[in-house]
Protein backbone atom coordinates (compact mmCIF):
# COMPACT_ATOMS: atom_id res chain seq x y z
CA UNK A 1 0.00 0.00 0.00
CA UNK A 2 1.17 3.58 -0.67
CA UNK A 3 2.39 5.62 2.28
CA UNK A 4 -0.04 8.46 3.01
CA UNK A 5 0.61 11.30 5.41
CA UNK A 6 -0.35 14.84 6.40
CA UNK A 7 2.26 17.59 6.73
CA UNK A 8 0.88 20.50 8.79
CA UNK A 9 2.57 23.74 7.68
CA UNK A 10 1.66 27.41 7.37
CA UNK A 11 0.90 28.61 3.86
CA UNK A 12 4.00 30.79 3.53
CA UNK A 13 6.27 27.76 4.06
CA UNK A 14 4.64 25.20 1.76
CA UNK A 15 7.11 25.71 -1.10
CA UNK A 16 10.08 25.70 1.27
CA UNK A 17 8.85 22.47 2.83
CA UNK A 18 8.33 20.89 -0.59
CA UNK A 19 11.90 21.76 -1.62
CA UNK A 20 13.22 20.46 1.69
CA UNK A 21 11.43 17.12 1.34
CA UNK A 22 12.54 16.60 -2.25
CA UNK A 23 16.17 17.45 -1.51
CA UNK A 24 16.53 15.57 1.77
CA UNK A 25 14.55 12.38 1.23
CA UNK A 26 16.29 9.71 -0.84
CA UNK A 27 12.98 7.86 -1.24
CA UNK A 28 11.86 10.51 -3.71
CA UNK A 29 14.92 10.14 -5.91
CA UNK A 30 16.61 7.59 -8.13
CA UNK A 31 20.36 7.67 -7.66
CA UNK A 32 20.15 11.24 -6.36
CA UNK A 33 17.88 12.40 -9.19
CA UNK A 34 14.32 13.42 -8.36
CA UNK A 35 11.78 11.56 -10.48
CA UNK A 36 8.09 10.83 -10.79
CA UNK A 37 6.71 13.70 -8.66
CA UNK A 38 3.31 15.28 -9.35
CA UNK A 39 2.34 18.39 -7.38
CA UNK A 40 -1.34 19.37 -7.44
CA UNK A 41 -1.95 23.08 -6.90
CA UNK A 42 -5.25 24.91 -6.66
CA UNK A 43 -4.51 28.32 -8.20
CA UNK A 44 -2.70 29.19 -11.41
CA UNK A 45 -0.75 31.93 -9.64
CA UNK A 46 0.65 29.50 -7.06
CA UNK A 47 1.29 26.94 -9.79
CA UNK A 48 3.55 29.32 -11.72
CA UNK A 49 5.36 30.41 -8.55
CA UNK A 50 6.04 26.84 -7.39
CA UNK A 51 7.14 25.75 -10.89
CA UNK A 52 9.64 28.62 -10.98
CA UNK A 53 11.03 27.80 -7.52
CA UNK A 54 11.51 24.11 -8.39
CA UNK A 55 13.17 24.95 -11.71
CA UNK A 56 15.52 27.42 -10.05
CA UNK A 57 16.45 24.68 -7.59
CA UNK A 58 17.71 22.59 -10.51
CA UNK A 59 14.74 20.22 -10.70
CA UNK A 60 13.38 19.76 -14.26
CA UNK A 61 9.74 20.83 -13.90
CA UNK A 62 6.84 21.41 -16.28
CA UNK A 63 3.42 22.82 -15.50
CA UNK A 64 0.08 21.66 -16.87
CA UNK A 65 -2.94 23.95 -16.68
CA UNK A 66 -6.00 24.96 -18.68
CA UNK A 67 -4.15 27.84 -20.35
CA UNK A 68 -1.53 25.56 -21.92
CA UNK A 69 -2.08 24.27 -25.45
CA UNK A 70 -3.21 20.61 -25.64
CA UNK A 71 -0.16 19.57 -27.66
CA UNK A 72 2.15 21.08 -25.01
CA UNK A 73 0.27 19.27 -22.25
CA UNK A 74 0.58 15.97 -24.09
CA UNK A 75 4.29 16.52 -24.66
CA UNK A 76 4.83 17.29 -20.97
CA UNK A 77 2.96 14.12 -19.95
CA UNK A 78 4.96 12.02 -22.41
CA UNK A 79 8.30 13.44 -21.23
CA UNK A 80 7.26 12.87 -17.61
CA UNK A 81 6.41 9.22 -18.33
CA UNK A 82 9.75 8.79 -20.10
CA UNK A 83 11.64 10.31 -17.17
CA UNK A 84 12.84 13.37 -19.09
CA UNK A 85 10.91 15.63 -16.71
CA UNK A 86 11.25 15.01 -12.97
CA UNK A 87 8.28 16.98 -11.69
CA UNK A 88 4.86 17.96 -12.99
CA UNK A 89 2.98 20.81 -11.36
CA UNK A 90 -0.69 20.55 -12.19
CA UNK A 91 -3.80 22.63 -11.61
CA UNK A 92 -6.75 20.89 -9.99
CA UNK A 93 -9.14 21.75 -12.81
CA UNK A 94 -7.04 20.17 -15.58
CA UNK A 95 -5.91 17.14 -13.58
CA UNK A 96 -9.22 15.30 -13.69
CA UNK A 97 -9.33 12.76 -16.49
CA UNK A 98 -5.65 12.92 -17.44
CA UNK A 99 -3.75 9.66 -17.84
CA UNK A 100 -0.64 10.12 -15.72
CA UNK A 101 1.87 7.27 -15.57
CA UNK A 102 5.26 7.02 -13.91
CA UNK A 103 4.24 8.69 -10.63
CA UNK A 104 6.16 7.82 -7.48
CA UNK A 105 5.13 10.75 -5.28
CA UNK A 106 1.87 12.72 -5.18
CA UNK A 107 1.96 16.06 -3.38
CA UNK A 108 -1.28 17.84 -2.56
CA UNK A 109 0.03 21.38 -2.22
CA UNK A 110 -3.58 22.29 -1.46
CA UNK A 111 -6.14 19.95 0.08
CA UNK A 112 -8.33 18.61 -2.76
CA UNK A 113 -11.69 20.35 -2.96
CA UNK A 114 -13.34 16.96 -3.48
CA UNK A 115 -12.33 14.01 -1.34
CA UNK A 116 -12.80 11.76 -4.39
CA UNK A 117 -9.99 13.67 -6.14
CA UNK A 118 -7.66 12.50 -3.40
CA UNK A 119 -8.39 8.88 -4.27
CA UNK A 120 -7.95 9.50 -8.00
CA UNK A 121 -4.54 11.06 -7.44
CA UNK A 122 -3.47 8.24 -5.15
CA UNK A 123 -4.44 5.72 -7.83
CA UNK A 124 -1.96 7.29 -10.27
CA UNK A 125 0.96 5.98 -8.22
CA UNK A 126 3.05 3.53 -10.18
CA UNK A 127 3.50 1.02 -7.38
CA UNK A 128 2.55 0.24 -3.79
CA UNK A 129 5.81 1.84 -2.73
CA UNK A 130 4.58 5.29 -3.77
CA UNK A 131 3.75 8.11 -1.39
CA UNK A 132 1.03 10.71 -0.98
CA UNK A 133 1.81 13.89 0.92
CA UNK A 134 -0.94 16.37 1.76
CA UNK A 135 -0.07 19.79 3.11
CA UNK A 136 -2.53 21.62 5.33
CA UNK A 137 -2.55 24.36 7.94
CA UNK A 138 -1.63 23.31 11.51
CA UNK A 139 -5.33 23.65 12.39
CA UNK A 140 -6.65 20.86 10.17
CA UNK A 141 -9.71 21.79 8.10
CA UNK A 142 -12.83 19.55 8.08
CA UNK A 143 -12.00 18.15 4.64
CA UNK A 144 -9.14 16.18 6.21
CA UNK A 145 -11.74 14.03 7.97
CA UNK A 146 -13.31 13.13 4.61
CA UNK A 147 -9.88 12.15 3.29
CA UNK A 148 -9.35 9.97 6.37
CA UNK A 149 -12.61 8.20 5.64
CA UNK A 150 -11.55 7.66 2.03
CA UNK A 151 -8.18 6.32 3.15
CA UNK A 152 -9.88 4.00 5.63
CA UNK A 153 -7.73 5.23 8.48
CA UNK A 154 -6.62 8.43 10.20
CA UNK A 155 -3.62 9.64 8.24
CA UNK A 156 -0.59 10.39 10.43
CA UNK A 157 0.65 13.94 10.86
CA UNK A 158 4.34 14.14 10.05
CA UNK A 159 6.95 16.73 10.99
CA UNK A 160 9.85 17.03 8.56
CA UNK A 161 13.25 16.52 10.15
CA UNK A 162 15.68 19.44 10.14
CA UNK A 163 13.08 21.86 8.80
CA UNK A 164 12.64 25.18 10.59
CA UNK A 165 8.90 25.65 11.02
CA UNK A 166 7.29 29.06 11.45
CA UNK A 167 5.33 29.60 14.65
CA UNK A 168 2.62 31.76 13.12
CA UNK A 169 0.93 32.55 9.84
CA UNK A 170 2.45 35.39 7.83
CA UNK A 171 1.00 37.13 4.81
CA UNK A 172 3.54 37.21 2.00
CA UNK A 173 3.34 37.92 -1.71
CA UNK A 174 3.01 34.94 -4.04
CA UNK A 175 6.45 33.71 -5.03
CA UNK A 176 8.11 35.86 -2.35
CA UNK A 177 9.66 34.45 0.80
CA UNK A 178 8.97 36.08 4.15
CA UNK A 179 11.46 38.79 4.98
CA UNK A 180 11.82 39.98 1.40
CA UNK A 181 10.24 43.02 -0.08
CA UNK A 182 7.45 42.43 -2.52
CA UNK A 183 5.58 44.76 -4.83
CA UNK A 184 2.68 46.32 -3.00
CA UNK A 185 -0.15 48.27 -4.51
CA UNK A 186 -0.69 51.82 -3.32
CA UNK A 187 -3.41 52.34 -0.74
CA UNK A 188 -6.74 53.15 -2.32
CA UNK A 189 -6.98 56.49 -0.55
CA UNK A 190 -3.74 57.67 -2.21
CA UNK A 191 -5.08 57.18 -5.70
CA UNK A 192 -6.48 60.22 -7.45
CA UNK A 193 -10.16 59.85 -8.36
CA UNK A 194 -10.90 59.76 -12.06
CA UNK A 195 -12.97 62.65 -13.39
CA UNK A 196 -16.16 61.68 -15.09
CA UNK A 197 -16.53 62.61 -18.74
CA UNK A 198 -17.84 66.14 -19.01
CA UNK A 199 -16.79 67.11 -15.51
CA UNK A 200 -15.15 70.51 -15.14
CA UNK A 201 -11.59 70.64 -13.89
CA UNK A 202 -9.30 73.36 -12.59
CA UNK A 203 -10.13 76.57 -10.74
CA UNK A 204 -12.75 79.04 -11.85
CA UNK A 205 -11.36 82.21 -13.34
CA UNK A 206 -12.29 85.30 -11.32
Amino acid sequence: MPTESIYPVFDQQRTDLLLHLLKSNAEFSDGGTIRGVVVYIKTKENLHAVTTELSHAGMPTESIHAGKKPELRERALAEFSEGKISILTMSESIARGLDISGTHLVVNYDIPELAADYGIRRDTLQADTGQVITMCTPKKPPLIEKINLLAGTELPSVTAEEFSYATRLEKVSIGKKSGTKGTRSKPLQNKKPKLRKGAKGGKNKG
